[in-house]
């Protein structure tokens, strides 16, 4: 699954208002009905000074319908 994201706000740091470009990325976690915490299964690289990042990095995991496992996508 490629994700791309669009039009990402500009961060502001301090108090003298300067603004940058972000920094973006991705993680992607796993939580389980039958155990109450969620687990990190990836993280994409930072993509650096963009507003408009491409993710193409493939993440691949096990998913099981109907066993309780939570989609948020």
């Amino acid at each position: 699954m490629d994700f791309s994201f669009r039009d990402l706000p500009s961060r502001v740091r301090g108090s003298l208002g300067l603004s940058s470009i972000p920094d973006p990325f991705v993680k992607v976690w796993h939580k389980d009905s039958k155990k109450p915490e969620w687990t990190k299964l990836a993280k994409t690289n930072h993509v650096v000074n963009s507003n408009n990042p491409d993710f193409t990095e493939v993440i691949s995991f096990e998913w099981k319908q109907g066993t309780g496992q939570v989609r948020l996508i």
